[in-house]
């Protein structure tokens, strides 16, 4: 900011932590301030937690949020609601686009005949290790469980990956091969024991038209419904079941045209338009 001020209009801050400096900055520099916040804190019933948060955007311009919790959540701390307005995230469907299937598990080379997707940090509260018990309760090498990532837990998984031929481990791979592994996917799993805010790999999976399951956390239910995928409990058992169910009954799996539908009406750039209408706003006032 000291380098670039006078090329600055707005700040914009990611979170609270972000927003509490941009809060600071905003006042040394006499700048716009918008915060967009992707989490739940449970504001209604941390009161403490609560004042802090009103405290911090009190004097940010306007706030972007999440619908219906992520919202009711910021409102329940004190903030007036004419400062929230709400989004939902967008992916490029251009790029993450649905592709051959077929010709995706070749060029991957999977030869599983029913393929589950991983995509994200590995650690335990993404549910990785769980999944992994999953994976290794499961005799059947016609299920194969791809993790696409990185994290403390990738020696764990590489290890369980040496020992089981079902169990893939692909990191650091650049955008079109991972468009590539959710096309090969037959079915995408984001099993997170945390409330996650909103999950953008889901976007990504049913941009490309692969089904999605999910935990019952944060504000995954609000994004996933029946018509696109599963909703289930975070426990080894429960979805090594669902995915036995599925992989022996595929016509359960939604069809690839109704995700990409789905992800077509809500998840596309049209989305943006809620930033653009919210730095519109705040240079009127």
């Amino acid at each position: 900011m000291l380098a670039h001020a006078r090329e600055v209009d707005v700040i914009h801050a990611h979170g609270l932590n972000a927003a509490l400096i941009a809060k600071v900055l905003g006042k040394i520099f006499k700048k716009r301030t918008v915060a967009s916040m992707h989490a739940n804190y449970g504001l209604a019933g941390r009161k403490l937690m609560a004042v802090v948060v009103s405290w911090v955007m009190s004097s940010i311009n306007a706030i972007l949020t999440l619908p219906d919790e992520s919202k009711q959540d910021l409102l329940s701390s004190g903030i007036p609601e004419w400062k929230i307005r709400t989004y939902n995230h967008w992916v490029d469907q251009q790029s993450f686009h649905p592709g051959d299937r077929a010709l995706c598990k070749t060029q991957l080379g999977i030869t599983a005949k029913f393929v589950v997707l991983f995509v994200g940090r590995f650690i335990q509260r993404k549910g990785v290790r769980v999944l992994l018990d999953a994976a290794n309760s499961m005799a059947s090498e016609d299920i194969s469980f791809v993790f696409v990532g990185d994290g403390p837990l990738e020696d764990e998984i590489r290890r369980a990956s040496s020992c089981r031929n079902n169990i893939v481990v692909l990191s650091n791979i650049p955008e079109p091969k991972l468009v590539m592994c959710y096309n090969a996917a037959d079915v995408f799993i984001i099993p997170s024991l945390y409330d996650e805010p909103y999950g953008r790999v889901v976007l990504e999976a049913l941009s490309c038209g692969t089904p999605v399951i999910a935990s019952r956390r944060g504000n995954l239910p609000q994004i996933v419904p029946d018509s696109v995928g599963f909703l289930l409990e975070p426990e080894a058992k429960t979805i090594a079941q669902r995915i036995i169910d599925l992989s022996g009954n595929p016509q359960k799996l939604p069809a690839r045209e109704t995700c990409r539908k789905y992800a077509e009406d809500r998840f596309g750039l049209k989305n943006a338009q809620a930033l653009v209408e919210t730095y519109d706003e705040i240079f009127l006032r």
